[in-house]
């Protein structure tokens, strides 16, 4: 499918709209305006006003950092941000996983902690870039950064307005289990595991025949009202297995106020982890008016059961509640509540009694807002890229983050400030060879997938509705370079992105097609040329440096450290 919005009329181009909108600023949505994410950001922007022509040379992705013990998840469960290495595949929020493509140790900076009304948080810098939503202005998936969490999340009567969609269900490997899933949640809720037998208590019918049909070979549930204990059919004198089990993850012994789910439960398959959650909500488990809870009082319990939550893509928060009176005027324990938000498409229970009570949710489906940004103190730190179609992927409490792009942001606010009217697009088509003939569909549809990168950029910066995206998508063309013979583009942006793969004569033709009142932004790392040979962007940058008019923004090369020995490497490969 095309990548292009939609439009007011039927069209085959971006560019090709029934009419123009006007010239006059949006409004109702601010002013757009370029932030400047590192030192390196603000080089380029101060060139870009000066100059016609501006080179970005060096890798994207510099300066959106996280904490070294910052979590990333991988097939098999969480790894730490200083583990993180090229090739590793982690989770994204679309449930599924990207591959790192750098590694961008960034040293010690100011640790900005973002915490989330679900009392959870994120530490990163204040560079980091966030893909949010503002429930009063309506736009969504905007990418801001920690600055303007900071100073926007609250509205001037406390309301909290800005949001981060929730991943979706992360799909990590299926495990091999001794007890199931769904017992052990029943055990975990609703398990006497502290006496001489594993003894679970419930007064459903539909529960006891459920754990019987998931019991091994040779077990059984013999049961006394509704104490329910698992034996062996046959007299032996062999250890109970489902003890030794629960012993071999720590279980064996412990309180209800000491319980907790075992790590290996934690990040099993997805329908391992509902059939784990199942057994908890059916076990201690109900429906309030808000929806399902879940009550423990095991503070870790509760803690584990709200990454269990964040993990099938919901939302929970716990209440604490005090304990009820005895009557020598001593309290019962505290206990923890948990309130749990899932998609509407997972069954938190199986007991079809508790299912029935609860109602599918029609709105405030889960999302997380945040709360505040608390400054700390000084951190090393490390930024990661990513291959996902959005740079999105997961961390901490499964929070969704972000990467972007420079260049466009100069365009987007180029157009919305009218200084010029058009964006012109374009990278070189490396597979195809700029020889788009033999691609089905007409001329768009042929260039649309390589332009895919850019247009995701345009929608994370103005969304993919409102005033703002109506000007830029009547604004933008996209175009291969070997359809650029011959054209003249005026009072526009022209944009060549992944320059490194430009041939000389490629080059030479894009720049010499602008025309009055136009600039140029040419983008690339010539370290990542997917081209045999010199790389001719190298070669351009050396022979125009000089020229007046032609600005060069260079990355330095401490910011594409992928190894503590690269930047030796490349001082005495450049000395």
């Amino acid at each position: 499918m095309a990548r292009t919005p939609k439009a007011k009329t039927k069209t085959t181009s971006r560019s090709n709209r029934a009419e123009s909108p006007s010239n006059k600023k949006p409004s109702g949505q601010g002013n757009f305006h370029v932030e400047f994410k590192n030192e390196a950001q603000g080089l380029a922007w101060a060139a870009f006003k000066q100059h016609d022509v501006l080179f970005l040379a060096g890798p994207a992705g510099c300066g959106k950092a996280l904490t070294m013990n910052s979590k990333l998840f991988t097939r098999n469960g969480p790894i730490l941000m200083k583990n993180a290495s090229i090739g590793l595949k982690i989770a994204n929020p679309d449930g599924a996983y990207s591959k790192i493509t750098g590694v961008y140790p960034q040293g010690k900076k100011q640790v900005c902690r973002v915490h989330f009304t679900d009392e959870t948080y994120v530490d990163c810098c204040e560079e980091h870039l966030w893909s949010v939503s503002h429930s009063d202005n309506g736009w969504k998936n905007r990418v801001v950064d920690t600055r303007y969490l900071e100073h926007n999340c609250l509205r001037k009567d406390g309301k909290h307005v800005l949001s981060i969609k929730a991943t979706k269900p992360v799909n990590f490997e299926r495990k091999e289990y001794a007890v199931s899933p769904y017992l052990m949640g029943i055990l975990i809720s609703e398990g006497n595991l502290t006496n001489s037998n594993v003894v679970f208590t419930s007064c459903e019918s539909e529960v006891l025949e459920c754990v019987s049909s998931l019991l091994v070979e040779g077990y059984e549930c013999k049961s006394k009202g509704i104490d329910h204990r698992i034996v062996k059919t046959k007299r032996s004198n062999a250890s109970n297995f489902y003890k030794e089990e629960l012993k071999n993850i720590g279980l064996w012994g412990v309180k209800s106020y000491e319980k907790f789910i075992p790590s290996e439960y934690q990040f099993g398959s997805v329908d391992q982890r509902i059939a784990l959650l199942q057994g908890m909500m059916d076990g201690d488990g109900g429906v309030e008016k808000t929806g399902a809870v879940y009550c423990t009082t095991s503070f870790e319990l509760a803690e584990n059961f709200c990454q269990l939550i964040y993990s099938l893509g919901g939302t929970t928060k716990i209440r604490r509640k005090e304990g009820s009176l005895r009557s020598d005027g001593s309290r019962h324990r505290v206990s923890y509540r948990c309130y749990v938000n899932l998609p509407s498409d997972i069954n938190i229970f199986f007991l079809q009694r508790k299912s029935r009570l609860l109602k599918a949710r029609s709105k405030y489906f889960p999302k997380r807002y945040i709360a505040r940004v608390e400054r700390r103190g000084m951190e090393e730190m490390q930024c990661i890229s990513v291959d996902h179609k959005d740079s999105l992927y997961l961390t901490d409490n499964f929070t969704v983050t972000h990467n972007t792009h420079l260049a466009c942001a100069f365009a987007i606010e180029q157009i919305l400030s009218n200084e010029k009217k058009k964006i012109v697009m374009t990278r070189p088509v490396v597979e195809a060879g700029e020889s788009l003939g033999f691609l089905p569909g007409d001329l768009q549809e042929k260039i649309n997938p390589y332009m895919t990168p850019m247009y995701d950029c345009m929608d994370k910066i103005v969304g993919k509705e409102g005033p703002w995206r109506d000007k830029i998508n009547y604004s933008m063309k996209a175009a291969p370079l070997a359809f650029m013979r011959g054209v003249t583009f005026d009072d526009s942006i022209c944009i060549l992105d992944e320059a490194q793969n430009a041939s000389m004569m490629q080059l030479k033709l894009f720049m010499t097609r602008f025309g009055q009142n136009s600039k140029l932004i040419i983008t690339g790392d010539p370290t990542q040329s997917d081209l045999a040979g010199n790389v001719a962007l190298t070669s351009v940058m050396q022979k125009l440096r000089s020229v007046e008019g032609i600005g060069i923004v260079e990355f330095k090369s401490s910011q594409i450290v992928r190894h503590p020995l690269i930047s030796k490497i490349i001082e005495k490969l450049e000395g």
